[in-house]
């Protein structure tokens, strides 16, 4: 009888404590969200991912498939030891100069270019930009996508390529910072896309 009447005096207090407990664990500060809604950082935001903000490299960055990367290595007429990409080099012979002093005359043409490489995407070599020489024509830049990737450490050798003049638009901020970096031309428009003519090549040696 004792022992009833004692759990009868304590089972208020027992209730209280539970839900006490139960009040604390269960609520959240005002205005701020349960554990179940409250939003978590996405992994790829914080390690740089696509949802952070683009980076000034954004051009290095993955566009799509890579190109073939398949290159035979041979001797040419002269004695060099070239990397050759694609089919047997063709089109009209032109200097460098000419083609940029007149780019209207040269479209739609199949031109075989020359030129020393001076700059080059070197993460995805999908394209390489040649001068013909000191100060007297270029650079030029050439597309090496989607028909072959151009070989590692191709800076500073030269190149034999054959390909059509091509416009291509690229997003002002992109071709600003890649004619900083690469010491290409520098866009002239003021918004929107930058329009640069390219060279798409089919073929290529290096050497």
């Amino acid at each position: 009888m004792r022992f009833h009447n004692v759990l009868e005096s304590l089972l208020p207090a027992l209730l209280w404590a539970g839900l006490g407990t139960l009040t604390a664990c269960d609520s959240q500060p005002q205005g701020s969200p349960s554990p179940q809604t409250q939003p978590q950082a996405s992994p790829s935001a914080s390690k740089g991912g696509p949802s952070a903000a683009a980076s000034a490299d954004d051009h290095h960055r993955e566009s799509g498939p890579l190109p073939p990367d398949v290159v035979e290595y041979r001797t040419d007429a002269d004695g060099n030891q070239v990397a050759h990409m694609g089919p047997a080099l063709s089109g009209e012979k032109v200097s460098l100069a000419a083609v940029l002093g007149d780019l209207d005359a040269y479209r739609g043409k199949t031109l075989l270019l020359e030129g020393n490489i001076t700059a080059a995407c070197v993460k995805r070599r999908d394209w390489f930009a040649i001068v013909e020489g000191r100060g007297t024509g270029g650079p030029l830049r050439v597309m090496t996508e989607p028909a072959f990737r151009a070989p590692p450490e191709s800076i500073g050798k030269r190149a034999r390529v054959t390909g059509k003049l091509e416009t291509i638009l690229v997003p002002l901020a992109k071709a600003r910072h890649m004619a900083k970096e690469h010491d290409l031309p520098m866009p002239t428009e003021t918004e929107g896309d930058a329009k640069q003519t390219v060279l798409r090549a089919t073929a290529a040696e290096i050497f």
